[in-house]
């Protein structure tokens, strides 16, 4: 008799659309994606793939200090572009694949050495790490393990493409940035992903109102079918088609609307995506950030930026606001900037300056600050010619030296590549992407004839830009200003032409509608050093019914705090902290008060009986992921913190349900 394989008929197959997917499956792989965007979430993701002993990443002594290579939000972010681009063939898109040429090299930060090849296209190195831990998620329903719930069945074995993932995993790493620059809004202390500062804290226009326009995300994307083999079937043959880095604003203009069929205004929405994340030198060869101590806010920084907006300098992670001598938002300038890497001198960097003081408040000492006549006037001694108020940098003779002067953020210098700053500024570049063409880039700045770095530095005063493509449409050099002035403008522009952009390679009805992900769906987030915590999503419906948790021992019942922590309290008829209700996603118990869920100890999803929390036969409440029983302690007094604790017969563990 002949046994054929069985094979289980609704496993992904390559080139075919991937399925839809139900509600449920959207709402617990958005709560896994938030577990890898948390403080930590990614190493702790990646470190589950390659676990302690085994070979990868923790074995692997080149990898050690690569912190910039774990996955977060904005590596997401940049994959779902990476992975639209087209094939150098013309074919391709959105395919869940990408070339493996250069991804995992990692270069040396060694200036003046010129150790590398001349920069010119861009690569995926960067995103193996990424990649991987996607793929964790798509091929096993249970990853990230003990982080967030689980799915059913695994996304491949339901039918789903590794694009279709990969396009939501894009959208869901927006949405987080959004949501991380409102919380920074209004908490200068918020350190999860990290660490932020935010130039426009505490004003009307700091926030962006994710109602407004909601990204749509849409299934039935195929992979690739040409891939290196079935266990990376991740990997393309092909070469994808990348942009010049180093090119000037038309090579950009030429290369969005040839591949992705962009207008000049549409690229310029989608460039503000570089508000998010940062460059690094060992991936890519250029160094520094986009927006300095603002690289988890997806926020309109980057054009403020590019049009040299008057903005705070940033210099430390108290978030001192540094000024000039009579606190003036400080003016900036755009100076470009090699290293001599490579064998032209490049790549170039433009770097951000501020006209600022040195920070009186990190570096008291310092003589411009010792020594300032009136600190309770100036925020460091005024330069000659300024010793009363004048605007910023007015009446300096030597802007570049003194206790004002134009300085950048040492180690994160806020900077630009040449191939988006030259859509906002009008220059030219050789073919190994030297600028030239305005005043500033004066001979020998770069060696015309070796292309060795000279002077290392050029203060180019190029025109704006006014290109407009299709002709007629708003110049390039407006659409930034545009953006500067209008955050909420900038972000509904983005949204239309990240879904374009995501579609990229596909029909305009191709593509299928999935449930919505975002309307009245929460996901609260712990505190950014809870690295046990569970990460859910749920609807945020809050129609009961209601119960409260009273404890056997003492009457006493379970209170929820706005930190989610719960302690003991009296019990309360009219208290609200009091009250929960079951998810109806990823079994966790809310409170009514905070919406926040109910997390002891460890403990944070729960077995459910219908609408109310489960009772075991000996009245305990379990938590599903370790088994331990929710456990009061013996402290019979009001505050008395919960947590978790191996089941056991006494009362302290022992609970009612009582209806409210």
């Amino acid at each position: 008799m002949l046994y054929l394989p069985i094979i289980l008929a609704d496993v992904y197959v390559p080139g075919t659309p991937g399925a839809n997917w139900s509600e449920d499956e959207i709402i617990i792989v958005k709560a896994k994606l938030q577990s890898i965007f948390r403080r930590g979430g990614g190493y702790d993701a990646l470190h589950q793939l390659y676990p302690d002993g085994t070979p990868g990443p923790w074995e692997n002594s080149t990898f050690q200090g690569k912190w910039s290579l774990i996955p977060t939000a904005p590596k997401m972010l940049r994959l779902g572009f990476h992975d639209c681009l087209k094939y150098e063939d013309g074919s391709g898109g959105c395919d869940g694949c990408l070339n493996w040429a250069g991804v995992g090299v990692w270069h040396q930060d060694a200036p003046n050495q010129q150790l590398y090849a001349d920069v010119k296209f861009t690569n995926n190195n960067g995103l193996g790490y990424t990649v991987e831990v996607l793929e964790g998620l798509y091929i096993d329903r249970n990853f990230p393990l003990n982080l967030a719930p689980t799915l059913p069945i695994s996304l491949r074995d339901s039918g789903k493409s590794r694009a279709d993932l990969w396009a939501y995993a894009t959208i869901l790493a927006v949405e987080y940035g959004v949501e991380t620059n409102n919380i920074q809004c209004d908490d200068s202390t918020n350190n999860d992903p990290a660490q932020q500062c935010h130039h426009e804290q505490g004003l009307s226009g700091c926030k962006i109102n994710l109602d407004n326009k909601m990204i749509k995300f849409k299934s039935g994307r195929s992979d690739c079918v040409e891939f290196e083999s079935n266990e990376e079937s991740y990997k393309a043959t092909k070469h994808e088609s990348h942009p010049n880095a180093v090119g000037n604003g038309q090579q950009t203009v030429d290369f969005f609307a040839k591949d992705f069929g962009l207008s000049g205004p549409e690229m310029v929405a989608l460039l503000g995506a570089h508000t998010f994340g940062r460059l690094n030198v060992g991936v890519s060869l250029f160094r520094y950030t986009w927006t300095s101590r603002g690289t988890e806010l997806f926020n309109n920084h980057y054009y403020k930026n590019i049009i040299l907006d008057e903005e705070y300098f940033f210099d430390d992670t108290a978030c001192t606001k540094v000024t000039d001598a009579w606190g003036n938002k400080p003016k900036t300038k755009w100076r470009a900037h090699v290293r001599a890497d490579t064998p032209n001198g490049g790549p170039v960097h433009w770097i951000h300056f501020n006209y600022v003081c040195p920070n009186c408040v990190k570096e008291p000492d310092h003589g411009c600050c010792s020594n300032n006549p009136s600190p309770e006037v100036n925020f460091c001694r005024p330069d000659p010619g300024r010793e009363t108020y004048h605007p910023s940098a007015e009446g300096d003779a030597n802007v570049n030296g003194g206790c004002e002067a134009y300085r950048f953020i040492n180690g994160v210098d806020e900077m630009a590549l040449s191939c988006e700053i030259g859509l906002y500024y009008n220059f030219n570049v050789t073919d190994d992407g030297i600028p030239y063409g305005c005043d500033g880039f004066t001979q020998g700045w770069v060696n015309n004839e070796t292309r060795i770095a000279g002077h290392r530095w050029a203060s180019p005063e190029c025109p704006k830009n006014m290109l407009s493509f299709p002709s007629g449409s708003t110049p390039l050099a407006t659409m930034f200003e545009e953006y500067a002035a209008d955050q909420e403008k900038w972000y509904i522009d983005f949204v239309d032409v990240l879904e374009k952009m995501l579609n990229n390679g596909y029909a305009e009805d191709s593509l299928v509608a999935t449930p919505d992900h975002e309307t009245n769906v929460v996901c609260p987030r712990p505190g950014p050093w809870d690295y046990g915590k569970f990460y859910n999503c749920f609807h945020d419906i809050r129609d009961g019914p209601y119960f409260r948790i009273v404890s056997q021992l003492d009457g006493r019942a379970v209170f929820g705090s706005t930190d989610a922590s719960t302690s003991m309290q009296g019990k309360n008829e009219t208290c609200e902290g009091q009250l929960w209700y079951t998810t109806d996603f990823g079994n966790q118990i809310i409170n009514k008060e905070t919406g926040l869920p109910l997390s002891a100890g460890f403990g944070v999803t729960w077995r459910l009986d219908g609408k109310f929390v489960a009772l075991d036969d000996e009245s305990r409440i379990i938590d599903l992921r370790q088994g331990r029983a929710l456990d009061r302690g013996w402290s019979q007094t009001d505050g008395a913190t919960s947590g978790t604790y191996t089941p056991h017969g006494g009362p302290n563990q022992k609970w009612t349900i009582e209806e409210a």
